[in-house]
C-alpha cells in the first residue's frame, strides 16, 4: 500500500482546516466510518503519514481535493471545478422567471440554446 511517509505539517493543518470546515468535531466516529483508530487521525493531523487508500477515503467523506489534501495545490473544494457542467445541467431553466420576462420567441432560442451548452458541458 503506497503510504506518503514523508512528515509534512502543511499536510496536518490542511486535515484539521478540513474537519473544521465540514463540521467533523467527532474523529471517532470518522475513524469509525474509515475504518481506523482515532489516534490516527491524530497522527495525521500531525502531519505524520497517510497511506493512499486512506487519503482517498478521507476526501471522499469530508468532499475534499486530493491535490489539496496530499500536495497543498488549489483549494479544499478545487475538485468540483472539474464538473462544470453538472450544477448547469441540473438547473432546471423554466423556473428563471427572469427568462420567462422575454418575448416567447427569444425565451424558446435561449431555451434551446441553454439545453445544448448543458449536453456539450
Amino acid at each position: 500500500m503506497k503510504t506518503y511517509k514523508n512528515h509534512d505539517p502543511n499536510r496536518g493543518k490542511r486535515i484539521k482546516e478540513a474537519l473544521s470546515a465540514r463540521l467533523c468535531n467527532k474523529q471517532l466516529a470518522l475513524a469509525k466510518e474509515l475504518g481506523i483508530h482515532e489516534c490516527t487521525i491524530c497522527r495525521w493531523q500531525q502531519g505524520k503519514s497517510i497511506s493512499l487508500k486512506h487519503a482517498v477515503l478521507l476526501c471522499e467523506k469530508l468532499d475534499i481535493s486530493m491535490d489539496w489534501l496530499i500536495l497543498g495545490r488549489g483549494e479544499m473544494n478545487f475538485h468540483h471545478n472539474g464538473k462544470k457542467g453538472q450544477n448547469f445541467q441540473k438547473v432546471d431553466f423554466k423556473d428563471v422567471d427572469e427568462f420567462r420576462k422575454l418575448p416567447e420567441d427569444i425565451y424558446q432560442a435561449l431555451m434551446s440554446l441553454l439545453k445544448e451548452i448543458a449536453k456539450r458541458l
